[in-house]
């Protein structure tokens, strides 16, 4: 028997059903995110499309016993079930493509392992010694690749990663676990590298200094995508990720379908003077209309990127041949590198932009309600989280006393 519930607090609704573990006869309660907002109470419209989710996760969650009604199956087997459903969920619109596609790369990495060295063995088998077992193959001698070869030794962030697509992959399979493998198992939070630690975000001096810079490459007849992204970070205090995948239009169904199970996406308006965003799971519209002229200068300056604004022209691997791919987020970051160097900057990390982009403005104007609307923050805590006073400031303000 399932059902809904709202969180009074934020007006979000949840779906939870119980179930009874085979192997231990024990009642378990799954709960899951509708992914749906509300005003407290709803009203009659949003209780009927309340009611319309639960329907659909009621349907997917027979599908899934379904898909689980044989007890004891080989990995392999709950591997191709498992993607199935996510295949799914992109289908739908729930879940990313990329998701997908780094899930179908770990768990096809993970079996390879597994089949190799214990014959691809049950589910419900697997321990917290296979994925030691597993993350101790992958940094000593990296991962099997699909045509069978070993790869090179990897990271601890990539060993995260793995861990994480893993945990939700078992977590899924529950039910029929007599123990969960991540028992004893900490995923390490990888911090930003040592060169990033002392330095926040540039403030102040630094802050004019690095925007004057910006400004005088982009009047140079060689200037770059990268270059003119950079920019619009200081103009705009997007996330990166917004600004590498903006369109010039918008292209795929889900852009323009109203509701709330959509995928991330962001694009410009007609008159290039909005940019709508939704990241997060949030939607916004940010005002643009005083970067018209650099938007057009750009639509002249790269006419063969015709969908993504900042697509790389240099990519030879196109779907489009009429439109360049987006540039790659370590290109962005080695190329502001290039820029700090230039200007004489400490190690600035890409991220930081929207910190000063934030700090700066807040200080103007005092208006940290409208910040975090532009930016995208759900609340005024988060927006002070971002702040960063700085010392220059703390000195002018001391000098006021």
């Amino acid at each position: 028997m399932s059902s809904v519930y709202q969180d009074n607090r934020d007006g979000r609704w949840y779906y939870q059903i119980y179930s009874v573990n085979p192997l231990t006869g024990k009642r378990v309660r799954k709960q899951y995110s509708l992914r749906i907002k509300t005003s407290i109470p709803p009203t009659n419209r949003e209780l009927q499309e309340v009611e319309r989710l639960q329907l659909k996760q009621d349907r997917l969650w027979r599908q899934k016993k379904r898909v689980e009604g044989v007890q004891d199956e080989k990995l392999s087997n709950k591997i191709l079930s498992y993607l199935e459903v996510r295949q799914r969920k992109v289908s739908d619109g729930v879940l990313s493509p990329k998701t997908l596609e780094t899930d179908e790369m770990v768990l096809g990495s993970f079996h390879r392992i597994m089949e190799e060295d214990y014959g691809d063995p049950y589910l419900n088998r697997i321990e917290s010694d296979h994925l030691r077992h597993y993350t101790d193959q992958g940094r000593e001698y990296g991962f099997i690749l699909r045509s069978g070869k070993r790869g090179n030794p990897v990271s601890e962030g990539t060993i995260s990663v793995h861990l994480r697509h893993l945990r939700t992959f078992f977590r899924n399979y529950s039910d029929e676990l007599k123990k969960d493998p991540f028992e004893g198992i900490t995923i390490k939070q990888v911090g930003v590298r040592d060169v990033f630690r002392d330095q926040h975000s540039p403030l102040g001096d630094e802050w004019e200094k690095l925007y004057s810079h910006l400004e005088n490459r982009l009047v140079e007849t060689n200037c770059n995508p990268p270059t003119y992204l950079i920019f619009m970070l200081m103009k705009t205090g997007c996330r990166v990720r917004e600004l590498l995948e903006l369109k010039w239009r918008p292209t795929e169904d889900y852009e323009f379908r109203e509701g709330v199970n959509r995928l991330s996406f962001s694009h410009l308006s007609e008159d290039r003077e909005t940019m709508f965003i939704r990241f997060k799971r949030k939607s916004r519209k940010v005002p643009v209309g005083h970067l018209k002229s650099t938007f057009m200068e750009m639509k002249e300056k790269f006419p063969e990127n015709r969908l993504y604004v900042f697509g790389n022209p240099h990519v030879e691997d196109r779907y489009d041949k009429d439109s360049g791919l987006p540039y790659e987020y370590s290109n962005i970051r080695r190329h502001f590198r290039v820029i700090l160097n230039e200007v004489g900057l400490p190690m600035y990390n890409l991220h930081s932009l929207r910190h000063g982009f934030i700090s700066k403005w807040v200080r103007e104007t005092q208006d940290i309600v409208t910040i975090g609307s532009i930016v995208g923050h759900s609340t005024t805590y988060m927006t002070e989280h971002y702040m960063d006073v700085g010392e220059q400031h703390k000195v002018e303000l001391s000098e006021r006393f």
